[in-house]
């Protein structure tokens, strides 16, 4: 009687437990990360260190119910996402990412801020992502880097756009407003960059400022933050689908390690 009732409360600990869907943990993170929908990364290994790899391919359609529908300009939307729950505090959040392959299409997310309402009404609060931004970037540019800020009704928030990727000043519109970056520190594909978020969820709006490589890259901006949101962070790619059969989608691959979340009031 008394292994049957150790059996049951070891369950009972393992379901309830803030860690048990905790599907992927590194040794050097101090969080776990659960999917989103039915996000499927794979541990990769390199030179002897264990990192998550993203790979999605031209057609995957995400799990999320919303994917399979025509919104956004998009007749569907592709994901491979996972998420680990944030609260309303400050952080410091640092990663390691590397974009191995692909990334040269329209809208492609890499990390985002998200919020949700007792899991309905779900709205990103901010959208790290490399392609086209609002403002009319031509979308066959080289890949750079950009944040997406909520949308309210009542409130336009245009896209801000770095000069990660790079592009050329020449090529932003006015409505973006760029660092002064020197574009060819950077080489995008293929290298591990080192990335710090600063993040401040107390108040509506937000901030968050944003360091590349020891650079910072956006300054303790504001940015649409309800307290009827539940935050959370998101790693992996998100990206609107393509039916075209001459311009398919092509396959990116993104990584991910050494993953640090810090909350500031603790």
């Amino acid at each position: 009687m008394k292994s049957a009732m150790l059996v049951l409360i070891a369950l009972y600990l393992f379901i309830f437990s803030p860690n048990a869907k905790a599907y992927w943990k590194d040794s050097d993170w101090n969080v776990g990360f659960r999917p989103v929908c039915d996000g499927n990364p794979e541990w990769a290994e390199e030179n002897g260190n264990k990192f998550l790899r993203f790979t999605l391919e031209n057609g995957r359609i995400g799990g999320c119910k919303s994917d399979n529908q025509e919104r956004h300009s998009a007749p569907y939307w592709e994901r491979s996402l996972v998420e680990y729950d944030l609260s309303e505090d400050k952080y410091i959040i640092r990663f390691e990412a590397r974009f191995y392959k692909g990334f040269v299409g329209e809208r492609e997310a890499f990390m985002q801020i998200h919020g949700y309402t007792s899991g309905v009404n779900c709205k990103p609060l901010l959208m790290f992502k490399f392609g086209n931004a609002e403002g009319g970037i031509n979308r066959h540019t080289v890949p750079y880097l950009s944040m997406t800020r909520h949308a309210d009704p009542d409130v336009k928030q245009a896209d801000y756009a770095t000069k990660i990727g790079p592009i050329t000043k020449s090529s932003i519109p006015l409505s973006l407003e760029p660092l002064e970056t020197d574009s060819n520190d950077y080489e995008l594909i293929g290298k591990w960059h080192g990335v710090k978020l600063e993040l401040d969820l107390t108040s509506n709006p937000g901030k968050v400022s944003l360091f590349w490589n020891g650079k910072k890259e956006i300054d303790n901006m504001n940015f649409i933050n309800p307290s009827c949101f539940t935050p959370r962070i998101d790693f992996g790619i998100y990206r609107p689908g393509n039916d075209s059969k001459n311009y398919p989608n092509k396959t990116s691959i993104f990584d991910v390690d050494k993953i640090q979340i810090q909350k500031l009031n603790d």
